[in-house]
């Protein structure tokens, strides 16, 4: 069984969701569960930017993010496994 963790600062900027990761790494997200496949979500739900500390995609309210990032060496959660769930409120 492969283990890894990321250290994680998760925020609000300027209407956006930020994550900063402790280690370069490529996120993506779904809107719907932890299972989706890696590959597929880059296509339509990358955050920008790929093998970077710093991750961002807009911040709504209305939905979960189920965000799974993968390190330089190709280490992920599996298919039906999140890196973090986040669940955004109103700031105001």
């Amino acid at each position: 069984m492969l283990f890894f963790k990321f250290s994680l600062v998760i925020c609000y900027e300027a209407g956006m969701l930020k994550i900063i990761t402790d280690e370069e790494s490529t996120c993506v997200y779904s809107i719907k569960s932890c299972s989706y496949d890696f590959d597929d979500a880059y296509v339509s739900n990358n955050m920008p930017y790929d093998n970077s500390t710093e991750h961002s995609t807009e911040w709504r309210t209305d939905v979960n993010y189920y965000i799974k990032c993968k390190d330089i060496y190709g280490n992920m959660p599996s298919y039906s496994s999140c890196t973090m769930i986040v669940h955004p409120y109103d700031i105001e």
